[in-house]
């Protein structure tokens, strides 16, 4: 007898190697991969994205690290 039934009948898609399709930027951002962090966080930097980068934080204004991060700024600027 097997314990583990899917009684919700969802796909679940595994992600397996294929050489024809390499994983996107954006899949390796969401595997938690740090030179995809990193490189979408210089991206998000970047002057081109300045205005992308101004709504996400005021969108999250009320997020603890976002305040944390207003906090260190705000030391650092005095």
């Amino acid at each position: 007898m097997n314990a583990a039934i899917d009684i919700t009948h969802q796909p679940v898609r595994y992600r397996q190697f294929d050489a024809d399709r390499p994983i996107t930027p954006a899949e390796a951002w969401r595997d938690g991969d740090d030179v995809a962090s990193s490189a979408f966080a210089e991206w998000l930097a970047s002057d081109e994205q300045r205005q992308a980068l101004e709504e996400l934080i005021s969108l999250h204004s009320d997020d603890e690290t976002v305040q944390a991060l207003v906090e260190q700024w705000a030391k650092e600027a005095a």
